[in-house]
């Protein structure tokens, strides 16, 4: 797979175009134009449409814009989701995922992702079928330049991840429903992939109503998306999930077993910790993105139709982080925006964390 030309792809348009009007505004100061006049024309540059509208991928927009959506739906469940997903907020909240996934925490896990399912079939695997559960803008799908089955309740998400794919030549097959319901035909898949998702589904007895009254109801949606998961995927068939940053390391223990009950075998749980990345110019940087928790579980048997004990199996220990890089005061009314990384470096190794899982 070529390597791609991360500085040539994203270059940020609306920067570049400030920087050309900054340039046309110093030629009328250094022609004789008055200080003030050219104060005022960089002014207007920065508030024009065609600027403001293109600076997408400025680090203070999507470290706020992200946060804010992305703290507002975790463990609130699908109801909690699906009441929102017409709101200005998620709608820029994907636009602004699908514009700058190689830069997010969703990105840089996808792509030691890619490196476990790449040194999987070196090992003799063949994933010729793949899905991926709450695919967002199809993180997964473009960062491997493979088409996948792409599975998300939100329309607007999916037709992000439609155009974006389409423009880079991916024949994506997309999919509206819900992770605990997918409606597709069972052992359908040899590897199912669900990245920086799992956790915005609610698990366990959460209060429910309004101010007027409030009252105690089961959650079950994790344990229905694992068994949607077992059933949709073929014997011996392969899950990978990747959970942020800010879950309790004990979630991975009772998430496992939850993974065990449903007919999986867990074959890797652990969090990864990224060790080296580059600039958007290829210039060795240290990486800002802590890593992720990773699970790779085996189908080895039919889901039991019967739940296990009510639990939340996912627990948070902090809001939900997206490794942009943050912005950090240097003195009142400025700010350091830090250069965009792309992760290229991971520990473990994607073929320590796959060792053992070979050809069925």
């Amino acid at each position: 797979m070529a390597k791609p030309n991360i500085a040539r792809e994203t270059v940020d348009e609306g920067i570049v175009r400030l920087a050309g009007y900054k340039r046309q505004a110093a030629e009328y100061v250094l022609g004789g134009e008055p200080l003030g006049s050219f104060i005022r024309r960089v002014y207007e540059a920065q508030e024009s449409d065609d600027v403001r509208d293109s600076l997408l991928p400025r680090v203070a927009a999507i470290s706020d814009e992200i946060r804010k959506v992305a703290n507002q739906f975790k463990g609130q469940g699908t109801g909690y989701l699906m009441a929102r997903l017409g709101d200005d907020n998620f709608k820029r909240f994907g636009e602004l995922m699908s514009e700058n996934y190689r830069f997010l925490a969703n990105g840089h896990t996808a792509r030691y992702i890619a490196q476990l399912i790449d040194r999987m079939e070196s090992g003799g695997r063949k994933f010729d079928d793949m899905v991926d559960l709450g695919c967002g803008p199809a993180t997964m799908s473009r960062t491997m330049e493979r088409p996948m089955t792409c599975v998300d309740v939100s329309e607007y998400m999916l037709e992000l991840a439609r155009k974006a794919c389409e423009s880079e030549g991916i024949d994506n097959r997309y999919v509206k429903a819900l992770m605990q319901d997918i409606s597709l035909k069972p052992e359908t898949f040899d590897l199912a992939t669900t990245s920086y998702s799992l956790h915005y589904q609610a698990q366990g007895r959460k209060k429910v109503g309004n101010r007027k009254g409030k009252t105690e109801k089961d959650f079950r949606e994790i344990d229905d998306s694992i068994g949607e998961a077992n059933r949709i995927l073929r014997p011996e068939g392969i899950w990978i999930i990747s959970l942020p940053s800010g879950v309790q390391p004990r979630s991975m223990r009772e998430l496992s077993d939850e993974l065990d009950y449903y007919g999986f075998d867990v074959r890797f749980a652990d969090f990864v910790k990224s060790s080296r990345a580059i600039d958007v110019h290829d210039n060795e940087m240290a990486p800002r993105f802590r890593g992720s928790y990773i699970v790779i579980a085996q189908k080895t048997r039919e889901a039991p139709q019967e739940y296990p004990t009510l639990r939340k199996l996912i627990y948070m220990s902090k809001d939900v982080g997206f490794a942009f890089g943050g912005t950090r005061t240097k003195r009142k009314g400025t700010r350091d925006i830090p250069p965009k990384e792309v992760v290229i470096g991971f520990d473990p190794d994607p073929a320590l964390a796959v060792r053992g899982i070979v050809r069925k």
